[in-house]
């Protein structure tokens, strides 16, 4: 199998997988469920931590306005969420659907399938 021969997506799904399962020791396992009892409460979780972050990011920096929020998480009813997740680097957001696949399997023993689209108006938006 030649380089050409990979498939870009495939390749960081996996990379993404095995960055958590690798991460994933007791004590990082136990810091991750903290965040929440089930896959919708971790993401909840996660985006308000990533606004306090991004917000505390901003108010040191006066340099840098505040920027349009960059991981939003809404559940569309029981069983499907939509994250929407905005960075300038495209890899980040590929990766981002294996280390989903990794957390839910690995923290809440529950296989999802993950869609990922990428916005035509804006290439810096991707929708999970």
């Amino acid at each position: 199998m030649g380089l050409k021969d990979i498939n870009e997506s495939d390749f960081f799904d996996k990379l993404g997988q095995e960055l958590i399962s690798t991460c994933c020791t007791d004590r990082m396992e136990r810091a991750f469920k903290c965040l929440g009892g089930n896959l919708e409460e971790f993401l909840a979780t996660l985006d308000g931590v990533h606004d306090v972050l991004k917000y505390q990011e901003n108010s040191n920096d006066e340099d840098h306005p505040e920027s349009e929020a960059a991981f939003i998480c809404n559940a569309l009813d029981d069983s499907h969420l939509h994250l929407d997740f905005t960075t300038e680097r495209p890899a980040v957001a590929y990766l981002l659907v294996g280390s989903l696949k990794a957390v839910a399997k690995i923290l809440y023993f529950t296989d999802v399938e993950i869609t990922m689209t990428r916005s035509s108006d804006d290439k810096r938006h991707f929708r999970y």
